[in-house]
C-alpha cells in the first residue's frame, strides 16, 4: 500500500503538471500560431503545431515563402518568443518575423523574445536544433547555415550582406556585398556577438561575448576554440563549453559543496 506521503507526492505532481500545460496555453498566441502552421503545412502536419508562438509577433510573408522541416514533426518543433532565459524581456515589444524566401527547421528551435528575422526572396536560412537569445537579429539576403546543438547569446546580430554597395573612387571598383555565413556544430555564440558575412567557423567554437567574427576561422582556428575580439582571433585553444544540462548540474553541485576551484572531468560527455 502506498504511503501518505506518496499519495501527496502523486496528487502535488499531477498539479504541477496542470499548472504547466495552464500558463503554456495561457501564453501561447494561438492566433499566429494556428496562422503559421497552417499556411505553411499539410493538414496532417499543421494539426501536430509544429510552429508555436508565445507573446506578441509581427509576421510577414510574400508568395513563393516557405517552411521546411527536414525532420519528423512534433509540437513546439520551432518555438518563437519562448521563455528559457533568466532574464525577462517583455518590455521590448513584438517579435519580427518577414519570409520571403526559405526557412529550413532542421532540429528542434528555441527562439527568445523580441527577436528580428528576415529571409530576402529566394534566400536560405537553415537552423539545426540550437537556442537563440531574446533580442537577436539575422538578415538573410542569400544564405545563412546555422548548424546543431548551438547556443546564440542575447542581442547578437547575424547578417550575410552589408547591405549597401560601396565604391573604391580610386579604382572604381564594387565589391559583391553577399558572403555565405555557415555556424559549425555545438557552437557556443556569446551575447551582443556580431557575425558579419563571410563568417564560417568549424564545430566546438566559443566566440566570446561582444566579439565580431567577419572570416572563414576553419582555415587558421581547429576545433575546440575560443576566438574573441573586435576582429575576433584564436584565444585558446583545448577547450569546449558544456553542452550536457546534467553534467553542468553536476558540476555545479561539486563547487557549491567544496572549497575547490577545479573540477576534474574524466569523461567525453559535454
Amino acid at each position: 500500500m502506498k504511503t501518505f506521503r506518496e499519495y501527496i507526492k502523486k496528487k502535488f505532481r499531477i498539479i504541477l503538471v496542470i499548472r504547466k500545460f495552464l500558463l503554456e496555453f495561457i501564453h501561447i498566441n494561438w492566433t499566429k500560431t494556428l496562422y503559421l502552421n497552417f499556411k505553411f503545412f499539410k493538414f496532417k502536419i499543421a494539426i501536430k503545431l509544429p510552429v508555436i508562438v508565445y507573446g506578441k509577433l509581427k509576421f510577414r510573408t510574400a508568395k513563393g515563402a516557405k517552411i521546411i522541416l527536414t525532420v519528423p514533426a512534433k509540437r513546439g518543433l520551432l518555438k518563437i518568443g519562448e521563455k528559457f532565459e533568466i532574464f525577462w524581456f517583455n518590455l521590448y515589444g513584438s517579435s519580427q518575423f518577414i519570409l520571403k524566401g526559405s526557412f529550413y527547421v532542421n532540429g528542434e528551435i528555441w527562439i527568445g523574445k523580441a527577436i528580428a528575422i528576415y529571409v530576402a526572396k529566394g534566400a536560405e536560412l537553415k537552423m539545426g536544433n540550437l537556442t537563440l537569445g531574446s533580442l537577436s537579429t539575422i538578415s538573410c539576403s542569400n544564405s545563412i547555415i546555422i548548424g546543431n546543438s548551438c547556443q546564440i547569446g542575447a542581442k547578437t546580430s547575424i547578417t550575410d550582406s552589408n547591405n549597401h554597395f560601396f565604391k573604391d573612387l580610386s579604382s572604381g571598383q564594387i565589391h559583391r556585398i553577399e558572403k555565405e555565413v555557415i555556424i559549425g556544430n555545438f557552437n557556443f555564440i556569446g551575447a551582443y556577438s556580431l557575425i558579419m558575412p563571410g563568417t564560417i567557423t568549424p564545430d566546438r567554437i566559443t566566440i566570446a561575448k561582444g566579439s565580431l567574427s567577419n572570416k572563414d576561422y576553419t582555415k587558421i582556428v581547429q576545433e575546440n576554440s575560443i576566438i574573441g575580439g573586435v576582429p575576433a582571433k584564436l584565444i585558446k585553444t583545448d577547450i569546449v563549453r558544456i553542452f550536457d544540462w546534467n553534467k553542468e548540474a553536476k558540476i555545479n553541485k561539486y563547487f557549491r559543496e567544496t572549497d575547490s576551484d577545479v573540477y576534474i572531468d574524466t569523461d567525453d560527455i559535454i
